[in-house]
């Protein structure tokens, strides 16, 4: 829905906060978190869609919106989440996370070199701006290293007279909460990620690996990431898979099997109501 009202705002001209020909509309506003929320969210949807036509159907349907945000840092995480869909699922939980490590860091480089071509090749004032709350961010995020000055959405003040959101979720938290909080955070993220790659191969979910992959590498790029809706849907997600896992409908287990886990047809059924 909140798409759909994104892709008629686009059509209709219409611009929030001054961002012509991107994809904002009723419910999104801005189009870097309406990219998130279609990446990180459409990941976790598109694993309850059989594999086939409907499911290449929805990654279709997703993609468009998706697209039309032209969120740079959302396609960054998108990249991160091919290279896991044909390398990382793949390979055994040290091996993965030293890809994704290596993946990072070639990544880092080839945004610099890359922002500014083509549909980007107008957003260097938009940088300009980016540069200076990202001195900002690291600022604010040195001078309350320890405790944080409390919880709340954080605005930096940039050229003196305008006030912006963190760029860069892992700043923002330890500007609110202190190293503490981002190390707590972080841990959590990371801990339930190689939770999920160290599942036997027959149990393991690739979709919520990369919907959380999203958010990890996303929250670079964008404030609040780590402490918004979308973040919370995606661990409790992961966690929950942890906790009950399901074999592959590719690799079906035979009833019974140590590795088949708690499936639907365990869970507690509760007797109806007269």
């Amino acid at each position: 829905i909140a798409s759909v009202f994104g892709i008629i705002y686009l059509a209709a001209g219409i611009a929030p906060k001054g961002y012509t020909g991107r994809l904002t509309g009723l419910f999104f506003g801005d189009p870097n978190p309406a990219a998130l929320m279609i990446l990180a969210l459409g990941m976790v949807s598109i694993q309850i869609i059989p594999p086939g036509g409907r499911r290449i159907s929805v990654i279709a349907l997703l993609s468009v919106p998706f697209l039309l945000t032209q969120s740079r840092g959302a396609l960054i995480g998108l990249g991160f989440c091919v290279a896991w869909w044909f390398l990382g699922r793949r390979l055994r939980p040290g091996a993965g996370l030293a890809l994704l490590g290596i993946t990072v860091a070639i990544v880092s480089v080839l945004k610099e070199t890359v922002q500014n071509i083509g549909l980007f090749s107008s957003r260097s004032g938009s940088d300009i701006l980016r540069g200076e709350i990202l001195a900002k961010s690291f600022e604010s995020a040195r001078t309350n290293f320890w405790f944080g000055d409390g919880p709340g959405f954080n605005v930096l003040s940039v050229f003196s007279q305008n006030d912006f959101f963190f760029h860069n979720s892992y700043l923002g938290v330890i500007s609110e909460g202190g190293i503490v909080s981002a190390i707590a955070i972080a841990t959590l993220l990371v801990m339930t990620l190689i939770r999920m790659i160290a599942l036997p191969v027959t149990l393991r979910n690739p979709w919520f690996e990369m919907a959380l992959i999203s958010i990890l590498v996303i929250a670079f790029h964008l404030g609040e990431v780590l402490l918004d809706l979308p973040a919370a849907i995606v661990v409790g997600f992961c966690l929950y898979w942890i906790d009950r896992p399901e074999p592959s409908p590719q690799q079906p287990m035979r009833p019974g099997s140590r590795l088949m886990g708690p499936t639907s047809q365990t869970w507690p059924r509760v007797a109806p109501v007269p």
